[in-house]
């Protein structure tokens, strides 16, 4: 069965897409980390896919996750991914001016809530 991952590979390969995520950490605490990402790509499982390659699991992730990372997970009944666009930024299609929408702490979900880290 078709697992419908994707691979980070630093070798250019057949087929495969450029990928660019700019992240800066946050805070850390407790080996978890609060990260903001910047997707310079929009590519399927993107953010998911890099940290992975990187050893940096998200939270929750199975698809993605080590034996490890998912045992965690299942501990800290964490089940879903750990991952929350929380900002998003477009162009208005006729203005061209900025668009923002932000989040408040009370619409964060509640793996945030259960596993805040103190920014």
């Amino acid at each position: 069965a078709k697992k419908n991952r994707v691979f980070v590979t630093d070798t250019p390969q057949t087929g495969a897409k450029t990928c660019q995520t700019n992240y800066k950490v946050l805070a850390s605490a407790k080996g978890l980390s609060l990260v903001e990402c910047e997707l310079i790509t929009g590519r399927t499982h993107q953010i998911r896919a890099q940290f992975a390659a990187i050893g940096n699991v998200l939270l929750g992730d199975v698809k993605y996750g080590t034996v490890q990372s998912k045992e965690f997970s299942a501990k800290e009944k964490i089940n879903t991914v750990a991952l929350c666009g929380y900002r998003l930024v477009l162009k208005h299609p006729i203005t061209g001016k900025d668009m923002e929408f932000v989040l408040n702490n009370k619409q964060l979900p509640n793996w945030y809530q259960k596993k805040r880290i103190e920014v």
